[in-house]
């Protein structure tokens, strides 16, 4: 469900209630993926005492609401959700040969997030599409 369309059926909360909601859903996922606030603030480029912050009610700037849905295993916009009045979308952790990605791949990944969905789709269809050409160029 979208965000507005999320707001529209809840009852009213303040922005400062959803934001310490959000604070503890973060604080609470943290703990069961037994990372301290330092582990996670270096994840996702902010200091420990943001990660705090945060936790106490401070709502995150949007890049690092993306960068928190990623390292909570959060869906996308999960924290969008929470601060919206909903909860968030937990995803399945990484198996643990998960590969560790290069500040160049994270930066991708962040822009990647910020696309809306069709946006996302076109860029897999025209991904799909180079990979069919390049093994189609292999077997030739």
């Amino acid at each position: 469900m979208h965000s507005a369309a999320l707001c529209d059926t809840l009852p009213y909360v303040t922005d400062s209630e959803n934001a310490r909601r959000l604070g503890t859903r973060i604080r609470d996922r943290r703990d069961f993926l037994g990372l301290t606030a330092a582990e996670l603030g270096d994840r996702v480029g902010l200091a420990a005492g943001s990660i705090y912050a945060i936790e106490r009610g401070r709502a995150p700037r949007r890049q690092s609401r993306v960068r928190l849905d990623r390292e909570l295993y959060w869906s996308p916009g999960s924290c969008d959700t929470v601060l919206a009045g909903g909860e968030p979308d937990v995803l399945p952790e990484p198996s643990p040969r998960a590969v560790e990605l290069s500040p160049g791949e994270r930066l991708i990944l962040d822009e990647m997030h910020r696309l809306s969905v069709e946006e996302q789709r076109s860029m897999q269809r025209s991904f799909l599409a180079l990979i069919r050409s390049r093994l189609d160029d292999e077997h030739l």
